[in-house]
């Protein structure tokens, strides 16, 4: 799949990368859950992690078929997103690159919680840290994935479907442009506080602290959005799409 470009050439293996955790961890589920006696296991957690779900060990296996179809939509946008670029002749491969990374990392983090599940679920497996919940794990993956988003971010080329599409960024190229930076950082800095706070608490305040700091950046960001439009609306190429 070549979109004349050096930084096209980690798409198809992007592409295939999307499939691998699903399809790993379903594998996994079932020799998993084939083990397991025939009782209730927990499923779910509470904001103060825990358990308020129990349900049949074969439920185990719908968290990997539920990433199975998220690879499937995010593969269809892929698709959708390489012919928009194409077609207006911009460059497509970093922004190629960008979204499915992006997807990658989503998908990572569905196998881990899925890893946790299991883990919580099998008795065999001991080794994890009681006092490590999910909501502990949840917190530092989303933090390591905006951290890789907000790193990336500057890469991205106006579009659609990816990228901090917030008010002004269409006003030209350049606004575009310092849109992607200005939202990589903060996004970066936000997967920071969520790691340090995943580290340091727990449970309801970890959701407060984690939802404030994802609040204020969601404002910032749009915020510097119609700011750049204004001041930047002159400067580089047009963007006609919105």
């Amino acid at each position: 799949m070549a979109d004349g470009s050096k930084a096209g050439r980690f798409v198809p293996t992007l592409i295939a990368a999307q499939w691998l955790p699903g399809i790993i961890m379903l594998g996994v589920s079932r020799i998993v859950v084939n083990r397991l006696p025939n009782e209730n296991v927990p499923l779910h957690w509470n904001a103060q992690n825990q358990v308020d779900r129990w349900g049949s060990p074969q439920e185990l296996v719908w968290m990997p078929c539920f990433s199975l179809v998220i690879a499937l939509i995010w593969t269809i946008l892929m698709l959708v997103l390489r012919a928009y670029l194409i077609k207006r002749g911009d460059e497509a491969g970093h922004t190629l690159t960008v979204f499915l990374l992006g997807g990658l990392c989503m998908q990572i983090v569905f196998a881990v919680l899925d890893l946790f599940e299991l883990a919580v679920a099998d008795p065999h497996w001991g080794w994890w840290p009681t006092d490590f919940g999910i909501d502990k794990v949840a917190m530092l993956l989303t933090g390591l994935t905006l951290i890789v988003i907000g790193n990336l971010a500057p890469k991205t080329r106006p579009n659609g479907i990816s990228g901090f599409r917030v008010p002004g960024a269409y006003a030209s190229r350049e606004a575009w442009r310092r849109c992607q930076q200005f939202g990589g950082v903060l996004f970066m800095i936000l997967g920071v506080v969520m790691i340090l706070a995943a580290l340091a608490y727990s449970g309801v305040r970890l959701y407060w602290i984690c939802g404030t700091a994802l609040a204020i950046v969601l404002v910032l960001i749009c915020a510097y959005g119609s700011y750049a439009g204004r001041k930047y609306a002159g400067q580089g190429e047009p963007i006609y799409h919105r």
